[in-house]
């Protein structure tokens, strides 16, 4: 793949951190599906008992979604910088907000 891509969209370097990213959520994902039956709720309340494991592993992959991002964004040649760089601004906050909604369901607030 890495040789065919001519345009700069998937270097080694990008792959590299996207592996660390896959790394932690298959990590995760078995937590949840060995947390038994459910919904995503009940999953993750199963998974990470202390709310604070949780808010742990959403702040470890928001590190490696912005190391790919860094990335991307250094290797990566179709359209401005600038808008790039707002496309990936907007990612990362939608990302957040998601993370901060599950919190808050799990936490009751």
């Amino acid at each position: 793949i890495l040789s065919r891509d001519r345009q700069g969209f998937y270097t080694d370097k990008v792959r590299r951190k996207q592996l660390l990213e896959i790394e932690l959520l298959v990590d995760h994902y078995l937590k949840l599906i060995r947390a038994g039956p459910g919904g995503y709720q009940d999953l993750l309340a199963s998974a990470y008992p202390d709310p604070d494991e949780l808010q742990d592993f959403y702040a470890d992959l928001e590190a490696r979604e912005k190391a790919v991002i860094q990335a991307t964004l250094a290797t990566m040649r179709k359209g401005s910088k600038k808008d790039r760089r707002a496309w990936f601004t907007a990612l990362a906050r939608l990302n957040s907000q998601v993370r901060e909604e599950d919190l808050d369901s799990l936490l009751g607030d």
